[in-house]
């Protein structure tokens, strides 16, 4: 993604969202979307975290996906999804969350483990 998209450094972002975590404010995919909401000024209330809450620890504790890839793509959908039916840019946020998953793999391909 062009770096002229970020209104803040994406690196600036990681920090903030695992200083939200680490501290306990919030678990994993909950800091995730409050601190991608809040940095990118996507205006949804926050009540958005709510919906997240359930994703923790592999989705509430099952060892599924991770709660951060799950907020992750939570959060791409919130910047970049559609918002009509059969709206083709979400051509665009697929192909985003599809190389998520690859940034918690540490490079390696190996997806993270789920269900």
């Amino acid at each position: 993604m062009p770096e002229q998209f970020f209104p803040v450094h994406p690196v600036e972002v990681r920090k903030l969202a695992e200083e939200c975590y680490r501290t306990g404010q919030f678990s994993c995919s909950e800091a995730i979307v409050k601190t991608l909401n809040d940095s990118f000024g996507l205006g949804y209330p926050d009540s958005i975290i709510a919906v997240t809450s359930g994703f923790p620890i592999g989705i509430g504790g099952a060892g599924c996906a991770r709660g951060a890839v799950t907020g992750g793509v939570m959060a791409l959908g919130m910047a970049s999804g559609r918002l009509k039916p059969r709206d083709p840019s979400v051509d665009r946020c697929l192909a985003l969350a599809r190389e998520l998953p690859d940034l918690f793999s540490g490079g390696t391909g190996t997806p993270p483990a789920g269900c």
